[in-house]
């Protein structure tokens, strides 16, 4: 049977960025209470609430509960997403040399367990106004590209500082697989890179990157990418800086 395709109704306009955002919360709110479920019950097996588990048992849970951590945090993304869709955000005035220091706390356990040692930097800088959410979760996403990519052994440092006239940058620099220079644009496309792209580029299809840069335009600034002159990576999130 052949299959027709069905046709909107003449003067019935199609869906707009309004439509699109509240399907984005919609969605996430729907998500959100299924995966708390998930995660809840998983960590009541991990604590051998009702019984402990064998090795494997608990090797294929912690699997579980580290992918369901993954998917909470993709609905944040999307909560995220949403908001930027609906307007610039609402901006108070944020110390991003203290916000780097704490998102570089919370990411130290992440780095341990790769073995790369994350240190954050300090260089006097302006203050910015920002949404201090979408700003963190920018960050974090820096900072996980970083530890991902950067072998034992190896170093990360994220640091807030000037990056030139009425502007502040986070940036993160790491030693890690080298980034080819023609894929640097690739990074925060939000598309699917080439397969010449490598490692690092292929990361350029995922949502985190793509993120940092949607966080940094709604605020007025951009998102960069270079290669080190030690072959590794630096990223930048540059914004404006508020003027008193």
């Amino acid at each position: 049977m052949e299959r027709i395709p069905q046709q909107r109704p003449p003067g019935r306009p199609g869906p707009g960025a309004d439509d699109v955002r509240d399907l984005l919360v919609l969605a996430s709110e729907e998500l959100r209470g299924p995966l708390t479920s998930v995660s809840g019950y998983l960590q009541v097996l991990l604590d051998g609430e009702v019984g402990e588990l064998g090795p494997g048992q608990h090797r294929v849970a912690s699997i579980a509960a580290r992918n369901a951590e993954r998917l909470e945090r993709l609905v944040d993304d999307l909560i995220v997403v949403a908001q930027l869709q609906a307007g610039a955000p609402a901006g108070d005035p944020l110390d991003l040399g203290a916000l780097v220091r704490e998102r570089v706390r919370g990411a130290a356990g992440s780095a341990e367990a790769r073995g790369v040692l994350l240190g954050a930097g300090s260089e006097p800088c302006p203050r910015v106004a920002g949404d201090v959410i979408s700003l963190g979760q920018a960050v974090d996403y820096l900072l996980q590209y970083a530890i991902g990519f950067s072998m034992p052994g190896g170093a990360v440092e994220a640091l807030a500082c000037a990056a030139g006239p009425g502007e502040v940058a986070v940036e993160v620099r790491d030693q890690g697989i080298p980034l080819d220079p023609a894929e640097v644009g690739e990074l925060f496309a939000g598309r699917t890179a080439p397969a010449s792209a490598g490692p690092r580029g292929m990361l350029g299809s995922r949502l985190g990157l793509y993120l940092v840069r949607m966080v940094a335009e709604a605020h007025g600034g951009r998102a960069e990418a270079e290669c080190g002159d030690d072959g590794g990576t630096r990223l930048r999130m540059v914004l404006p800086a508020l003027t008193a």
